[in-house]
Order: structure tokens, then C-alpha cells, then sequence
């Protein structure tokens, strides 16, 4: 980042970020300044380039901080933070651009406040850091397929969440009427919180095996996991998918009925628990392929839990 305001301009070639398009900056810059008054502040980002002295501008964008500061609207966008006197602005999303071309360069996400110099004194910025990086895992069983179109296929499904590499089951060989069975479990690390909601996608493709020539897809679909993998991260625990999508279905019944007192709730939380926990014990066991898998009882990944994260999300 390289920011001019008036006489004065600050860059931190220091803190860039290397062999990234989505670079996460953080960075905090303080200018002074006299209101009414020059009050244009340009704010660059650059391509940081190791052997030129020169580094290539990528897109700029312009903020007019006298039309904030003597702005009615903008002046009511104040937010109290807690155990803190000063007033907060929200983050604003700018488009970069070049001087001379209109297309967008991209964006960057910004906070800016203007404070008088009393309150500079009286409390220090805001630090800028980026969220702990926590270490999670994505746990899939797949049981069987049904309703598939093929009267002998040899079947095996691949799993992978955004931009991981992909998990796939055993090959259930020679399988009839497009029902194959696995019984497999798929362990997919991931770091939370992810870059974006499109890495939070768990994709899913069932596959026809060829031994001469090339493999065939039969089908693929996705999952959107993001707000349980943020859920996991916020609450830092275990998340079981069904489990709460069953809980939300029995306590939105119970409300319809007039049952909703805190005691039935507990009462049905405790009954659900317990049959879950039987039915993730069956699962998480993978022995019995049934279906002609050749080791439908094996465990694809590390058998350890993950250190970091203290939680994972099942599926």
C-alpha cells in the first residue's frame, strides 16, 4: 500500500504479501490535517517488484475528506465501541482504478476516520490484526448411491472443500442397477476462517472407473458448508450438520405446538443427542463394505484429531 495526502505520502513495501491476489494487508497509516482545507487522500495498491526500483501501480482510489467531515450523514455513521469513549466508522469497500481507464482493478476494503487531535491523544488506533488461524476438519461418510442410470458400473466418488485436493472412496467393481456401497469416510483438513464463502464448498462427483481408457463422470453436485464452517470457527466446537438442521426442524415444531418451554427443549436437545451418537458410532466404524468395495472399511486419513482447531464440522 502507498497513500499521499497533501505534501505527505507513506508506503510499507514491508508488509506485502507475496504470490497473492487476495492479499489481507492490515495496515494502519496517520495523517495530520487542517479542515476546511487539502484534503484529497489517494490510496494505492502496488505489485511489489524485487528488481526493479519501480513497482507497478495496480489501482488507486481518492477519498475527499472535508465532504466527510462536513457531512451530516456521514458524521451520524458513528458506532460506540465497547469500554471505549471513541466513536468507530464502518468498513467501506472502494473500487480501485487506474487514472487514465475506467475498468475495475479490484477492491479494497478499507476503514477511515477523521478525529479531532483531543481525541488522538486521548486513545491510540484501533490495531489491525488478522484472525487467528484455527485448524479444523471436514468429516464426510458415504454410504451408498441409488437411482443411478447405469445397469454395470464401477463406481467410486471424490470429495474436495474449495480449493483442497481431492478425497476419493474405494472402486465398488462390477456394481448393478446403479447402486454401489462404500461405507467410507473421508477426513478433509481445512483452516478456518476460509478467504471466502466459494472455499466453503464441499464438491461431490460420483465416477464410472475404466481400465482401458479414460474415466467417466457420472454426476457432481455441491454443498454449501461456509456458514457451518464459520459457525465451528466462531463457537471454536464440533458442529454436526444434521444434528443442528434436526434441532432448528424439532424446535421450530415445538414452538408451533406450544411446547417451547426451555425443559421439553432440553428434554428433545438430550433424546437427539444420544441417537446421534448411535448413529455416528455405526458410521465412523467403516468395516462391512457390503457392496463389493475392495476395502470399504478403511480409513482414508491420519487417525489423529486435529491440534489447533479443538472442533471440526461433520457432514
Amino acid at each position: 500500500l502507498y497513500q499521499t495526502f497533501g505534501s505527505d505520502s507513506e508506503g510499507r513495501p514491508e508488509g506485502k504479501q507475496l504470490r497473492s491476489l487476495k492479499p489481507d494487508l492490515y495496515q494502519t497509516f496517520e495523517f495530520r490535517a487542517t479542515l476546511p482545507g487539502p484534503a484529497e487522500l489517494k490510496v494505492q495498491l502496488k505489485d511489489w517488484n524485487r528488481f526493479y526500483p519501480v513497482h507497478e501501480l495496480i489501482g488507486e482510489t481518492r477519498l475527499d475528506l472535508e465532504d466527510r467531515w462536513f457531512h451530516r450523514s456521514w458524521q451520524a455513521l458513528d458506532v460506540q465501541e465497547e469500554n471505549s469513549r471513541n466513536k468507530l466508522k464502518p468498513i467501506e469497500v472502494r473500487g480501485l482504478k487506474l487514472e487514465d481507464d475506467t475498468k475495475p482493478r479490484g477492491q479494497l476494503h478499507l476503514w477511515l476516520e477523521i478525529r479531532p487531535e483531543r481525541e488522538v491523544l486521548r486513545e491510540p488506533p484501533v490495531p489491525l490484526s488478522a484472525p487467528e488461524v484455527r485448524e479444523f476438519e471436514v468429516r464426510v461418510i458415504c454410504w451408498k448411491t441409488k437411482d443411478v442410470p447405469y445397469e454395470v458400473g464401477d463406481f467410486y466418488a471424490e470429495f474436495w472443500l474449495g480449493s483442497s485436493r481431492k478425497h476419493c472412496t474405494d472402486i465398488h467393481w462390477r456394481c448393478r442397477s446403479g447402486r454401489a456401497s462404500w461405507n467410507w469416510r473421508v477426513k478433509i483438513p481445512v483452516e478456518l476462517p476460509l478467504a471466502s464463502p466459494e472455499l466453503g464448498r464441499l464438491n461431490i462427483q460420483l465416477w464410472d472407473k475404466d481400465i482401458i481408457k479414460w474415466n467417466d463422470v457420472i454426476g457432481s453436485t455441491q454443498l454449501d458448508l461456509y456458514r457451518w464452517l464459520l459457525k465451528a470457527y466462531r463457537e471454536n466446537r464440533t458442529v454436526d450438520v444434521f444434528k443442528e438442521i434436526n434441532d432448528a426442524i424439532r424446535r421450530k415444531r415445538a414452538e408451533e405446538a406450544g411446547l417451547a418451554t426451555d425443559e421439553d427443549l432440553q428434554d428433545m436437545e438430550d433424546e437427539s443427542s444420544g441417537s446421534d451418537e448411535d448413529a455416528s458410532d455405526d458410521g465412523s466404524e467403516g468395516g462391512g463394505g457390503g457392496g463389493g468395495g475392495s476395502d470399504g472399511g478403511h480409513e482414508e486419513t491420519k487417525e489423529a484429531a486435529p491440534d489447533g482447531g479443538g472442533g471440526g464440522a461433520d457432514d
